[in-house]
This record gives C-alpha cells, structure tokens and sequence, in this order.
C-alpha cells in the first residue's frame, strides 16, 4: 500500500528571552519552554565569524537556562534563538544582548596642583565613554567622560579639588548601557603653592621617622632631610625658596645604553635613580604612540629593558620619564635604530669568468649602504640597486663572498648580520682548449649507452614514467644533497637546547635562524627550530619551523608575537599512523589556554574535506588575529593524492596574505618542518614567479632554500609533485594528470636518518 509522505509544519517561536546575568566574557538567557519542543538551536556572531550552539532543554523545569561564554567584553550580540521540531526548525526569536565593558588596565597621574589632578589612561577595546566618581567634602561626585576620537588614551583633569586631600577615585568604563565593575585608585592634590614655596603632605610609612626629599633649584641638585611630627599619622613639609612659575618634578635618568640590538627588538640600560622604582618609556611604532609602565628589578643598580616588536632598519625616538607620586619627570630623550635587514645574495657567470654578476634580493626593511667583499676587495652597495659587477677575477674559480647591509644613524652605523656565499666563475673558457680531447670519449660513451638502452629497450625504468613529460629531475635534485650543509649550526647543538629540536639532524642554520627576544644575548633562551626563508618579493616572507614540541608550544607562540605574525600554515596533522608529529599548540574549544604571557583562544574553526580553518585571538599588552590554514590531506608518507588539492589550498593562502597587506612573516610547519613546508613554500614563490615571468626556475629556488635551512623539500617524490603542481597550474581546472608517484625515494646520501621524518 502507498503511503503519502509525512509533513510537518514549522514549530512555535520562543516568546520572551531574559537575560539572567551577564559579565564580561559571558551572558546567561532564559526562556520558558516551547510546548513540545526539546531542542533549541541559538545562532549568534563572533568577531564576524557566525557561531551556532544546539540546546536540550533540563528534564523537569518549565524553562530552559543558557550560558552563551568565550565572548568580547562590551560588545552588543543580535541573537536568533530558533525551535527544532522533526528536524524543521521555527522562524526565529531574534533579540539582542551585551556583555559587561571591562575595566581600564592602569590610571597614571601626569600633574597635580593644589585644586586639580590630571589622569590618564589607555581606551579600552576603543570604547570612547568613561564615568568618573569621587566625593569632595563628603559630596559624591559624577563625571562622566567622552574620549577624543582618533586617540589610543583618554587624558581628564578633576578640578575644583581641595589642597592637600587625597582622593579615592573609582573609574568605570561604559558601553551599551553597562558599566565595567570600575576600577579603584587614589591620587592626591598639592598641599598649598604660592610663587617661591609648595607645601607636601604625605601618610607616614610605619616604622620609618625620616624622609629624604631630592629636588633641583636653578639646576643645582638640593637634598632636605625630614623628620615625621609624632603623634601625627601624617608628614607635612614645607619647600621653600622656589622660583615662581617652576614644576618641580622627579629626576630624569641621565644616560641610557644600548645594550644589543637586532631587527626587531632594542635592550636599553639605564643607572636607576636615587628613589625611583617606576619608569614610563615612550615612543612611536607605524605611527601609533606606544607607552610602557618599567619597574626596576630589586638588588640590582640599573635597570634593562627590552623593547620588543620593532621594525628592522628603523631608528626611533624614545623619551624615558622617571615616575614618583604620580608625578612625571621632564623625560630623558635619546635615538636607537634596530639592525638593517640581512642581504641574500647569488652569483652568475659574467665575463667568461673574469667577472661575476652578483644579485641581491631587495630586502623589506631601511638600509642606507651596503658593503659586499670578494677576493680581497670590498664594494659599496646601492640600496636603489639589487646588482653589480664584480671585475678582476679568474675563471674556473670559486671564490668566498660576504655581504651585509648598514644603517647611518645620529651614532655609529649598525650594519645587519653578514651573509656569506660561495660563487663561482665562468669554466667554459678554460675547458674549451680541451674540448676536441675531450669529444673523442663521448662519442664512445654515446656508443655504449646507444647499446645499452637497444638492450634494455622494453625495460622501461620506473622514474621514467615519474620523469616530467620526458625529463628527468635524477641529476638536478641530487645536486642539491650539499646545499648549505656547510654552514654553521651552533645554538642548535647546545647541551640545554638538543631537547627543543624534534630530530637530531635538522636544526636550524646560525645565521638565518630566528631568535626569540631576549634582555641580553643568549644562545639558549632566543633558541627555537626556525629559519627565516625568502619569497618571491622578501628576504624574510616565510618562517619554516618544525612542528612544536610540548616543551616548546609556549616559544612557538612568542615567536608568532614577536614577529607580528599574521597566519600559520600547518602541512602535517598532529597525530599519523599512530605517531605524534606535532603537539597541538591550540585550545580544543573556546576556553582560553595561557602560554607564558601569552593567551590564546581559539575563535572560530571551519572544516572541510582537506583543510580546516581556524582563527585565533592572541592577547598579551594588546589583542592580535591569526589565521590558521591547516591542511589535512598530505599523507604520512609522500605527497597528496592530486595537485589540484594542494594548489587550491595554495590559493587560500595567498589570497589572505594580498588582502591583509603585512609584511609580517608567514609561519610554515609540518612535522620536521622541512618536507612539505619546503614543498609548500616553493609552490607559492613558484606560482608567483610563473605568474610574473612566465617562467620558473623550480631547481634554483629550492637551491636558494636549502641555503637557509638544511633539507627543504624533502623526498624526490615531493620534488617531482612540485614540477606536476607547476604543469598543472597551466592547464585548465579538471584535467590534470594522474598521480604517477612513488613515494619511497629519498633525496639524500643520509637516506636512513632522515627515513623517520617522512
């Protein structure tokens, strides 16, 4: 018997939603039950990112209570609340939320007189509306304060205080009709001034009967001893013989040194001074002012500090103030510039080899000079140039190059680490004398091998069927075995650092690694498996690193801080064929994970069938996005299945990194992160320069890799898949060609201790 289909219609909308509480990070709704219905499904956004939570109502209640957690403080949320029936759900109750503004992070006072206290404070999460409250003689007191449009900070003075009254101040930040819990501070007006004396007033510390107050008058230095009054639970003094119309405030520090200085951090030094725990430094980075709070650390005589996230090649004017009651010093100014960027260089052949032309990638950062020595000679370099020639020399020769870029500033220039090559000159004109001997042998090697191939002619090898449309890539990927294993590997080897490598024989290159900041040079503390890598238009647009270990996810996440890292690509899953290759460095849900002063939480996660996206906030001083590419489809052993997979992906990538615009680095892993991050990386340097040129030079850049970490791309497999992607790339979507590759060839003479990264 036929048995129409069943229909059902949509089920009834929740009426009311009521907000129980709401905090910060978190808003609690209820709502009565919908006659019939057991599940809800609440759909909301999350930083753009669109969030949808199931809900099954509690057994037993007339109503069903929901926390909605992981989001943005003072932020208002346009909710849809939607009924679930027979698996069709109800049109929708849509209403709207927020959560509760967080606190300001720290009020500084930046001048006080004897009736007003000037404040200010950071905006937080660009909120523009503050109230604050206070009482004068017992009256309460209510401000309410709009900050200045296109400013970081909100500057306030409370006037119409009393002289000689310390103030409890509590400062609440406002957004969508909620205020923050409010945070609590103090601040005291100047007991009396007039034009030659200023009268102070403090609560005496206990145990402590004599004070010391340091000033200068005319700039001369002046020291008064005081003497608390007993009976009193106060100290009042009196300075006299003032200059009329004179702020009198802290000491300024009188000297500042650089201690180290590299591309993106500078250690300052300073003697402290006499009274003085606290110190604000100031200066400007892209443009933004940027303001950081130093205490000094106890026991020691000075004070260093690390200012961090700076740009290469970039000199900065800095202003250091000493802090003392809330009152600022006058400000020690002084200049420091972080080191140039690092000069990549190659050679070709020029002159029938009584000359080389060497070329230069244009790195991204300011260098006024440069000096390139070869042969004994050394040469200016011309930041507008990315090439010379170089005059002088032998054929059939190699000779050693080093190269480095500088930076005048207002002291001695800082010049960027040296980079050293080989290059070698044009042999063609020395052979050529022995060309005729020469030809007599290999027109007898052609005989033989003619014979041999006529012998072993239905014995087709297999790398010829993986060979690229009739060429074989055997002799240029062997050649590049020796690449760059010459150069030194120092940091990677120390005792206290051989526990942060993942294998024991791809470590990082000394020269081209990247080192975490550090307050002084330290070959332990800056170390992490990494290497900057070149693109298609930057010296620095990659970082290939291995995938973290679980006593290095909290560096891996310093590194992405430091160098204002924008995406993380990750070729490897975490776990494969039942081995760990990577831990994983992510929160599993959107609870929060702390690694050092780091937080991490994961925002949103989309998946596909060979890829997952995720987004990630990073807060430490500030809040920062990173993207997350991870590709899911690369096997254990080998390469993908097709290119056109790899090459879409590929695509994503690039696409984020056109439209975001940084010039940040793009961090790489895979599990050793040379295999697949090397295949990966030239896959997109390659397709830029196909696009650009119309040509590719696929042997020479991963040459030009190999230089800045040992092994990238890793198996003759992966290196004959990055020839098919290219083909593949210019041929319409839909017919590429079948996945011919076997997956068991090393690359390597070390085939057996590399066998365990595939």
């Amino acid at each position: 018997m036929f048995l129409p289909p069943l229909c059902f219609s949509a089920p009834g909308n929740v009426i009311k939603v009521e907000v129980v509480t709401q905090n910060t990070s978190s808003l609690t709704l209820k709502w009565d039950k919908v006659d019939g219905i057991s599940t809800y499904r609440l759909e909301y956004e999350e930083n753009g990112a669109p969030v949808s939570e199931n809900i099954n109502d509690a057994a037993g209640e007339t109503f069903v209570q929901h926390v909605v957690s992981g989001l943005t403080d003072g932020t208002e949320y346009s909710f849809s609340l939607f009924t679930e029936l027979n698996g069709v759900s109800s049109s929708g109750f849509s209403f709207s939320a927020a959560t509760v503004p967080g606190n300001v992070g720290n009020v500084s006072v930046v001048t006080q007189n004897t009736s007003s206290i000037t404040l200010r404070w950071d905006k937080v999460n660009s909120n523009s509306t503050y109230r604050l409250e206070y009482e004068v003689n017992g009256a309460p007191v209510s401000e309410n304060i709009n900050a200045a449009a296109g400013e970081t900070f909100v500057q306030h003075v409370v006037s119409g205080l009393t002289n000689g009254t310390e103030y409890s101040f509590t400062l609440f930040t406002e957004a969508n009709g909620l205020s923050s819990s409010g945070f609590i501070f103090s601040a005291a007006t100047v007991v009396t001034q007039n034009d030659t004396s200023i009268t102070l007033k403090w609560n005496k510390v206990d145990g402590i009967s004599t004070y010391r107050l340091e000033y200068e008058e005319n700039g001369a230095p002046v020291s008064e001893n005081i003497n608390d009054a007993a009976g009193e639970t106060f100290v009042q003094h009196v300075v006299s013989g003032l200059t009329d119309g004179t702020e009198y405030t802290p000491e300024n520090v009188n000297n500042v040194s650089v201690v180290t200085q590299n591309d993106t951090s500078i250690t300052l030094k300073w003697n402290k001074v006499d009274g003085i725990s606290t110190y604000r430094l100031e200066y400007e980075e892209n443009g933004a002012p940027v303001s950081e709070n130093i205490n000094d650390a106890a026991g020691e005589t000075f004070v260093q500090h690390v200012v961090s996230g700076l740009t290469d090649g970039t000199e900065y004017s800095f202003s250091l103030f000493t802090e003392a009651n809330r009152v600022s010093s006058s400000g020690f100014s002084f200049a420091a510039a972080t080191v140039p960027p690092s000069i990549f260089a190659h050679c070709s052949y020029w002159g029938s080899g009584y000359s080389a032309l060497i070329k230069w990638d244009q790195p991204v950062g300011v260098w006024t000079t440069g000096e390139l020595t070869i042969n004994g000679k050394t040469v200016t370099l011309n930041p507008d140039e990315n090439q010379l020639i170089v005059d002088g020399l032998q054929p059939a020769k190699t000779y050693k190059v080093s190269v480095n870029s500088k930076l005048e500033t207002e002291a001695d220039p800082l010049k960027s680490e040296l980079f050293t090559f080989f290059c070698s000159t044009d042999n063609r004109g020395v052979i050529g004398g022995s060309v005729f001997g020469v030809l007599l042998i290999v027109v007898l090697i052609c005989v033989i091998v003619f014979l041999f191939l006529s012998f072993c002619e239905a014995e087709v090898d297999h790398f010829t069927l993986v060979s690229f449309r009739g060429v074989s890539f055997s002799a240029s990927s062997q050649s590049l075995s020796p690449a760059g294993t010459n150069q030194t590997q120092k940091a990677a080897t120390l005792p206290e650092n051989r526990g942060k490598n993942r294998f024991t024989n791809i470590l990082p290159y000394d020269w081209s690694r990247v080192k975490l900041n550090t307050p002084t040079p330290n070959n332990i503390l800056d170390y992490i498996n990494a290497n900057y890598l070149p693109g298609y238009s930057s010296s620095k647009e990659y970082i290939a690193c291995q995938g973290p270990l679980p006593n290095t996810v909290s560096d891996f996440w310093r590194m992405v801080w430091e160098q204002k890292v924008k995406r993380i690509v990750m070729v490897t899953n975490c776990v494969e064929a039942g081995r760990t290759k990577c831990e994983q460095y992510w929160p599993e849900d959107r609870s929060p994970c702390a690694h050092g002063n780091l937080i991490v939480s994961k925002m949103s996660e989309e998946r596909e069938s060979n890829w997952v996206l995720r987004e990630f906030k990073v807060k430490h001083a500030k809040e920062r996005t990173v993207k997350h590419f991870h590709f899911t489809a690369w096997p254990d052993h080998g390469v993908p299945q097709g290119t056109e997979v790899l090459i879409r992906f590929r695509g994503l990538v690039r696409k984020h990194i056109e439209s975001e615009g940084s010039k940040a680095p793009t961090v790489v892993h895979c599990s050793a992160g040379v295999g697949r991050t090397g295949t990966i990386i030239a896959l997109d340097v390659l397709l830029q320069q196909l696009q650009q040129e119309r040509a590719v030079g696929i042997n020479s850049f991963v040459y030009k890799m190999r230089q800045h970490r040992s092994h990238m791309v890793q198996t003759e497999s992966q290196y004959v898949f990055l020839h098919q992607c290219i083909m593949d790339s210019l041929q319409p979507p839909g017919v590429q060609e079948e996945n011919v590759y076997e997956n068991g060839d090393l690359m390597y003479v070390n085939a057996t201790a590399l066998r365990q990264l595939r």
